[in-house]
């Protein structure tokens, strides 16, 4: 029982490694045993919650469970951590498309992470059932206050503006669009940018072809994973965070309301979910998918306008905390599961 007075049972379906698709035999073995469980116990439990996935081998499984769970789809909340992907999934009137609008449409609630997402699903039964959660920030993750004002103080905006990229090192993330244009850069970059890229690699060739090109730049520092303390050490020091993503999984980044929750301003694109979350000008600067010359574009105009560029990291400080706290999250998230529930 959590401090909730909910019985809960958590069964994990977290991949170890970043490749798409089922994975290891491991993953597998993993999966066969939810299955199972998810046989031998459909109806005895008064709410299921679980989060959906948004490529073709990921949304098999999910029809396999939402199968095993027929009787209890009336009790049972889904809920969609992206938007891109699920889009395409349901961009046709496919076979696909039907067998997700039939199962969808019997669950209790889909929980998307903003407006901008609703339109995906155009079922009207299933947009009936649709409630908007934003992410949050873990609490963990807040700068400390003294820490966020004093990076922002006019002698330290004299020296070095201190650059973040902290995601997946994949390609459509935006990493190497990042690199290029900070080659682009030449002598500005190097004389007043420091860039700090954290995150893990998915194939030993993503991480050859970064090294290479990071090499030739003097002003960038790889922190590999980070986690924890180390996580919001590295935001506090931070002026701007980037990430330009494309991935197509996207849903609504938690590392860009965890730089919020540090004081950065935010280079990112309004992809997927993003733009229910960010405000061109106000949290930061949109650039364009995929695009160098619009990264370079915006590193200079950075550069070249520290007072905005403070405002914006002081600005988006304050408002994380009234709008994407952990507790509040959670408060939404418990009224949501706990609708017809009897404890």
């Amino acid at each position: 029982m959590d401090s909730s007075g909910y019985t809960v049972t958590v069964l994990d379906l977290n991949k170890k490694a970043l490749q798409r698709g089922f994975g290891s035999l491991q993953d597998i073995v993993k999966l066969l045993k939810l299955f199972y469980f998810l046989m031998s116990h459909d109806g005895k439990y008064e709410s299921v919650y679980f989060t959906i996935s948004e490529s073709p081998l990921g949304n098999i499984k999910d029809c396999i469970i939402f199968v095993l769970l027929f009787r209890s789809l009336s009790k049972t909340t889904v809920h969609l951590h992206g938007g891109a992907g699920m889009r395409l999934l349901m961009a046709d009137e496919s076979i696909r498309h039907r067998i997700n609008n039939f199962f969808l449409g019997r669950c209790k609630s889909v929980i998307l992470l903003g407006e901008s997402m609703t339109d995906i699903f155009k079922s009207r039964l299933i947009q009936k059932k649709i409630k908007i959660v934003t992410n949050f920030c873990p609490d963990s993750s807040v700068g400390e206050p003294e820490m966020v004002a004093d990076k922002w103080r006019a002698k330290k905006l004299e020296g070095r503006l201190v650059f973040t990229f902290l995601s997946n090192m994949i390609p459509e993330k935006g990493c190497f669009e990042i690199l290029e244009a900070l080659l682009l850069l030449g002598d500005i970059g190097t004389n007043h940018i420091d860039f700090y890229f954290a995150g893990s690699f998915a194939d030993d060739a993503t991480k050859v072809k970064f090294e290479h090109l990071s090499n030739k730049l003097d002003f960038i520092s790889f922190e590999g994973f980070v986690s924890g303390d180390r996580k919001r050490r590295l935001l506090e020091k931070t002026h701007v965070f980037v990430l330009p993503t494309y991935y197509p999984f996207e849903g609504q980044p938690v590392s860009i309301l965890e730089a919020y929750a540090a004081g950065c301003a935010v280079i990112t694109t309004p992809h997927s979910g993003i733009p229910d979350i960010f405000i061109d000008g106000v949290n930061g600067y949109f650039v364009e998918p995929a695009s160098v010359d619009s990264l370079c574009a915006i590193f200079k105009y950075t550069l070249y306008n520290l007072s905005a560029v403070r405002d914006i990291g002081l600005f988006n400080y304050k408002i994380e905390r009234l709008n994407y706290s952990e507790s509040e999250h959670l408060k939404k998230m418990e009224k949501i599961l706990s609708e017809d529930v009897h404890r």
